[in-house]
């Protein structure tokens, strides 16, 4: 199985007073990280991290969750914590996922965080292909409102976060794109579980 997280580092979401509510996502997303590497021996599960900014010092190839991978990740989640990224554009991040997805084998899950006030030239067409994500998808809306066509979407998951969301939630987010296939098994690319049929739905305010 392969899991890339997908982060929105734009002004909109990191500057200060940004839409990052708790500023905790990437502490727990190196949280979550460690404990299923500390649970798990399934060493050929992969992580990655994959900012809007491409080129950005925290996007991390998919690694595996043995102690230095988790330490490459866990370098990639402090250097993003620092800095500011330019980009609110989802297509790219996306486009690249979506060719590393057609290369695997395995399971192939995604994790979003983004607000979702994104600068896309269509930013319609761009969360249609989100939502048709051939993998397990959880999308972790920061401070802004869901886009309607994810939260209606039985087979999306969605976290929402609020200031008044409790700490960890992002963690738990995490920790669900880590743990869906193990809960309910690994399947092939391109067979009708990997299509989206059996995603789970979930939304905290």
């Amino acid at each position: 199985m392969t899991v890339f997280i997908v982060l929105d580092e734009s002004a909109s979401v990191a500057a200060s007073g940004g839409n990052d509510p708790l500023s905790q996502r990437h502490a727990e997303t190196a949280l979550a990280i460690r404990h299923v590497a500390n649970t798990c021996r399934c060493r050929a599960d992969r992580v990655g991290l994959v900012p809007f900014d491409h080129a950005s010092p925290g996007f991390v190839a998919p690694q595996p969750l043995s102690t230095a991978g988790v330490r490459r990740l866990t370098r990639g989640l402090e250097r993003l914590s620092n800095g500011l990224g330019m980009s609110s554009e989802l297509e790219p991040p996306l486009r690249f996922v979506e060719t590393e997805a057609g290369h695997q084998r395995a399971s192939v899950a995604l994790v979003v965080f983004s607000d979702f006030l994104i600068t896309d030239a269509n930013p319609s067409r761009v969360i249609t292909r989100l939502r048709t994500f051939p993998g397990y998808l959880h999308a972790v809306v920061l401070g802004a409102l869901p886009p309607s066509v994810l939260e209606a979407d039985p087979n999306v998951a969605v976290t929402r976060l609020t200031p008044s969301s409790p700490p960890g939630d992002a963690a738990r987010a995490v920790f669900d794109g880590l743990n869906y296939y193990r809960r309910h098994g690994h399947v092939a690319p391109g067979s009708a579980a990997h299509q989206g049929t059996n995603r789970r739905k979930e939304h905290s305010v």
